[in-house]
């Protein structure tokens, strides 16, 4: 399940520099885009069944014990793989700025970033994994032993501590996105190019020409 959320600040300013109206405008923009994982809960204890592949995706686990164990007519010859992943959340941020002068000249700039952040399974209690499992963990990409060290310090996270004593766990790190951008640009807006080229037109109209000019030079002798 995805939640979306919006959250835009603008503000706008008329200015006077000289005899010129300046119209100054800004906005904040904040959109975030929320993975929600699956909730599973017990006063006693949790059982997941495993079967050739389980994926679980960011979910939360709450229970004294959580017990991963192969599932009811799972294939007993081949390991069932379980994979504790976890889905992302995306935030993306942005400042744009507007001045407006005389109405016919517009400075714009904006800056922002998009970032991207992992939510790995939690496990709220003592965990156990029976006999022919193999176990996949998803985590941020970086040097493995500073992202278990500080994602075994966060709550319902502390299984990662101990499932990096296994040998045999898969380790499976996810690069999240990153984006950061600015911009700057000005120039005439659509009134002023048209004031321009209508200014332009007239400049043309009045300009005699040369071979008009010299023309009504010889006339008049």
């Amino acid at each position: 399940m995805l939640a979306r959320s919006r959250r835009v600040i603008g503000c706008l300013m008329l200015l006077s520099y000289s005899i010129m109206p300046v119209l100054a405008w800004c906005q904040n923009s904040t959109l975030n885009s929320e993975a929600l994982g699956t909730r599973l809960s017990s006063q006693e204890k949790l059982q997941i069944g495993v079967g050739a592949v389980t994926d679980v995706q960011g979910a939360i686990l709450t229970a004294p014990k959580v017990d991963f164990v192969r599932s009811a007519g799972a294939d007993a010859s081949k390991p069932g793989q379980l994979i504790l992943g976890g889905s992302t959340n995306t935030t993306q941020t942005s400042h744009t700025e507007s001045t407006t002068t005389a109405g016919v000249y517009q400075e714009v700039s904006g800056q922002g970033e998009t970032q991207q952040t992992l939510n790995p399974t939690q496990i709220n209690g003592k965990v156990n994994m029976a006999a022919g499992i193999n176990t996949t963990v998803m985590i941020p990409s970086g040097e493995l032993k500073t992202q278990v060290e500080q994602l075994s310090q966060q709550p319902g996270l502390t299984y990662i501590a101990e499932l990096a004593k296994d040998p045999k766990v898969n380790w499976q790190q996810v690069k999240l996105a990153y984006d950061k951008w600015d911009y700057n640009q000005e120039g005439l807006t659509p009134a002023g190019a048209a004031a321009a080229a209508m200014t332009a037109g007239l400049t043309t109209l009045v300009r005699p020409s040369k071979t008009w000019a010299a023309a009504k030079t010889s006339k008049a002798c």
